[in-house]
């Protein structure tokens, strides 16, 4: 006899895409702790010997060009993780990617986007974290003093102008928005696994 399809615990692929201090990551290690799913981030830490070659601020195309790779390499590792029947949690994907080399100047053109996203597994449900800019930095602030990974990218969490024009960028793509602001990270924990539920 054929088990019935729950839609409600069918594996998902989820992405957390959002601005810095949002708490993005923190929600995504969470998510995946509650719902048994598999942690995957972009750029993934196979790419952090040679991430720092690709951040001067001068070399535009060639960022673009590596951070679109990451997504890529990403995408092919999902697809396998989703064929053996588990549940992913990507820690930022297609739309954070593009949105940032915009914000930083690179001339992603609307034909290269969609020959991108055509290669790509594409999530059941992407999320998008809002944090205001006192939360984002007092999350930064503690961030700093835990020293926590590469931060090659750290001149752009504190810049507010920036964080304001991947606000703009980021709404142009159908994401369901979770303002993070006055929450703490169990709070918001909950609330992406309501959302997710509802899926």
């Amino acid at each position: 006899m054929f088990a019935l399809f729950n839609k409600k615990t069918a594996k998902k692929f989820i992405v957390l895409e959002g601005v810095d201090g949002s708490g993005k990551t923190t929600a995504a290690h969470c998510l995946a702790e509650r719902l048994g799913y598999e942690y995957v981030k972009t750029p993934g830490d196979i790419f952090a010997a040679v991430r720092p070659l690709f951040e001067d601020k001068a070399h535009v195309t060639g960022r673009l060009y590596f951070y679109l790779g990451t997504v890529l390499y990403a995408s092919e590792d999902i697809k396998k993780k989703l064929a053996r029947g588990l549940g992913v949690i990507c820690d930022r994907y297609i739309y954070t990617t593009i949105c940032y080399q915009r914000a930083m100047g690179a001339q992603v053109s609307k034909e290269l986007e969609k020959e991108i996203i055509s290669e790509l597994q594409m999530p059941d449900l992407t999320l998008f974290l809002y944090a205001d800019k006192e939360a984002r930095h007092q999350r930064l602030g503690m961030r700093q003093q835990a020293s926590l990974g590469y931060r090659g990218d750290q001149w752009l969490e504190q810049n507010d102008q920036f964080q304001d024009k991947l606000v703009k960028l980021f709404k142009r793509y159908p994401m369901k928005t979770v303002d993070t602001s006055k929450l703490d990270s169990d709070e918001v924990c909950e609330i992406l696994l309501k959302q997710i539920n509802k899926k």
